[in-house]
């Protein structure tokens, strides 16, 4: 007869219980990190005509509300964005109590669905572009979570 046993347990579990609210954080930085490259793709596939729409294309919160950071007076690259202050942690509290977190990259002009659907596709091709970026980058925070609790 074999006989197997697995021994230290109850410390991996304290361990897991101690990063927990780390989980959920890391997650939505996953979430948003994966965002960025989606949204600067978009931005260099949009039609450029005065530049309106590649600067109007943001990370948004599953209600609509930009989520991204407004660019500093004199900025001219519409690719050097930053996350608002508190939305990792806001996007943490859903994943903890509702166990889904959604980010979005998109714009609100009127005319960006005609853009995308008529003339010139910007945003479905920035997806299929960058899918495996995205996956990778939430692949990338779980080793980082699994190191944590293993180290």
């Amino acid at each position: 007869m074999i006989r197997m046993e697995l021994r230290g347990v109850d410390d991996l579990l304290k361990k897991f219980e101690a990063i927990r609210g780390d989980m959920y954080e890391a997650l939505a930085a996953a979430l948003i990190a994966g965002g960025f490259p989606i949204l600067n793709t978009a931005k260099d596939l949009a039609p450029y005509k005065t530049g309106t729409l590649m600067r109007s294309l943001h990370l948004l919160d599953e209600k609509g509300a930009d989520i991204t950071r407004a660019q500093p007076e004199g900025e001219t690259s519409p690719r050097r964005m930053s996350v608002e202050p508190g939305v990792v942690k806001r996007l943490a509290k859903e994943l903890r109590t509702k166990g889904i977190a959604t980010v979005l990259a998109g714009t609100d002009l009127d005319y960006a669905a005609v853009q995308e659907f008529l003339y010139k596709p910007y945003l479905r091709p920035a997806l299929s572009q960058n899918k495996q970026e995205v996956k990778d980058e939430i692949a990338r925070a779980l080793k980082q979570l699994v190191r944590k609790v293993t180290s």
